[in-house]
């Protein structure tokens, strides 16, 4: 696959998170600081 069309599915696939975070965001129920937690330790994993 071409590099470009690896950075179009890449960019279409942040949008599509990026606007789906907030449907995210009205379904999850924990507290504050449970939740920022979680998400440290999601990106700690994918960086990894």
């Amino acid at each position: 696959m071409p590099s470009t069309r690896k950075a179009l599915w890449q960019i279409h696939l942040c949008v599509l998170l990026w606007g789906f975070t907030a449907i995210l965001g009205k379904l999850i129920t924990l507290p504050a600081l449970a939740l920022v937690w979680w998400r440290m330790g999601l990106v700690t994993l994918a960086l990894l």
